[in-house]
């Protein structure tokens, strides 16, 4: 039976009456609340803003001085919060906003060889932990308490009172988790955030002598980079000046509701699956040898997944991100001299789903020759349990079928990836090195680019201009994602 449950008994409840956590999963109340730079101002703020909230609810108004009970038992009263003073509440909402704060920025963490849940704060409600000499000498017990009463009096906050265990002779403090509108309060107000009080390390300027890089794999498997030292060339020579207006731009990734944030967490390496900030330059990336692929990472913009780039903004302004439609089709046809075929849709081959026939052409294009690639596709096949025989080779024979003459197998030559991103990647820095002397500064996502939504028309022209000049006579699309 968990804590909480035992408390249920004890006050004649039903485990059902109130929603279920563990409050195992706690930290402290903080008595540090320093931060990267700003947070002491984002938390300043906040605390102010939650006080003029609380201090006009009229529903807490009307209940000042009734009883607030939790779990069937009276634990106080509703305070009048505009009776404490200022410089006793204000702290005593530092505190608790910052606490419960790092519980939801870091829901789950690595702790001890495993992960650990946390979702609650404990904190002291008795006179004893306040005072001088205390632990929590520099608030207001007073404060403290009534501020906490409110919230749960709002429903802002759980609460698992504090009880003494008999049997192991433990006392447990009372322990308290933000409910889901104080959860999204706290992230509309930029409290919640990865690596938390501290947030993402602040990006540094790129050496110029480290803008080419290949990458090798070792005989060992794993993937080293190394510096390409060799002069940049005609297209690379952009480099150096966007990443100085890349560095310039102020990014940010606003987000509504704490399920957003919730949703960037990975439970299972107790970590953030990707960042909200941190490097802004970018480099080229080439793969074994000098030449061969060559797309520009470094971005952490380039690790949002796309739902949540939709919410990126620059310099405080809405962005759009427009990429080439299909571009790995109409780079295959433009190579080969051939006009795209007359579809919105490269992939809408009658009778098929469009997923599978996108599934084709990646590990056609990932693959030397015909038959790995149907060895890749009979492996994603059974991995989504669609597997029979012939399949494979149904789905391989319809997608090339409609697109003839383009398979990159015809010719027998390695896998034809390497080939198609040494082409994108020269597209891009033609794309942004045009831009860039209109003075537009794009994040590249490979074959997309994320601008100003205010520039989204002149990057569009620019994107098919660049692209026709790399293949006179053809043509190719551009949409926003």
């Amino acid at each position: 039976m968990t804590e909480l449950d035992q408390l249920a008994v004890v006050a004649g409840a039903t485990t059902g009456d109130f929603a279920p956590f563990d409050p195992k999963a706690s930290i402290p109340l903080a008595t540090d609340l320093s931060g990267g730079p700003g947070y002491s101002r984002i938390l300043a703020d906040a605390a102010q803003s939650l006080h003029a909230r609380l201090r006009q609810d009229k529903e807490l108004c009307t209940a000042i001085g009734q009883p607030v009970v939790v779990h069937g038992k009276t634990r106080g009263d509703v305070r009048d919060l505009s009776r404490i003073k200022r410089d006793q509440i204000i702290p005593a909402m530092k505190a608790l906003l910052h606490s419960l704060a790092h519980v939801a920025s870091a829901p789950a963490i690595q702790s001890n060889g495993s992960i650990r849940r946390q979702s609650c704060v404990a904190i002291p409600l008795d006179r004893g932990a306040f005072g001088k000499g205390q632990v929590y000498d520099d608030l207001s017990h007073s404060a403290f308490r009534g501020l906490v009463l409110a919230l749960v009096q709002v429903g802002w906050l759980q609460m698992v009172p504090a009880h003494y265990d008999a049997s192991s002779g433990r006392r447990s403090r009372t322990r308290v988790r933000p409910t889901t509108p104080f959860l999204d309060w706290m992230v509309l107000h930029g409290l919640v955030f990865p690596y938390h009080p501290k947030g993402i390390q602040k990006a540094k300027a790129q050496a110029e002598g480290e803008l080419l890089q290949v990458s090798r794999r070792r005989a060992d498997g794993r993937k080293v980079k190394q510096i390409l030292a060799r002069p940049l060339n005609t297209d690379e020579q952009i480099l150096p000046d966007l990443n100085k207006a890349l560095m310039k731009q102020r990014l940010s990734c606003p987000m509504t509701s704490y399920s957003q944030y919730e949703a960037l967490c990975d439970f299972k390496e107790g970590r953030p699956r990707f960042l909200l900030g941190g490097q802004k330059n970018v480099y080229r990336v080439f793969s074994e040898e000098d030449g061969r692929a060559g797309r520009l990472y470094g971005h952490w913009v380039q690790g949002l997944p796309k739902e949540y780039r939709r919410q990126l903004t620059i310099n405080g302004k809405p962005t759009a991100e427009l990429d080439y439609g299909g571009m790995q089709m109409a780079l295959l046809y433009a190579r080969q001299g051939k006009p795209m075929p007359d579809t919105e849709d490269l992939y809408a081959v009658p009778g098929y789903r469009r997923d599978d026939m996108k599934a084709v052409l990646v590990r056609s294009v990932g693959t030397a020759t015909r038959s790995k690639a149907l060895s890749a596709l009979r492996q994603m096949l059974r991995e989504a349990g669609g597997f029979r025989k012939g399949r494979d080779v149904e789905l391989y024979d319809a997608f090339w079928g409609f697109h003839g003459g383009m398979s990159p197998h015809q010719g027998g030559n390695e896998a034809a990836w390497a080939e198609l991103q040494a082409v994108d990647s020269r597209l891009a820095l033609c794309v942004l090195g045009s831009l860039l002397d209109q003075g537009v500064t794009a994040i590249p996502i490979h074959d997309s680019f994320v601008v100003e939504e205010r520039h989204a028309d002149l990057t569009g022209e620019v994107m098919k201009r660049e692209f026709t000049s790399m293949f006179p006579g053809a043509s190719v699309t551009v949409k926003a994602c």
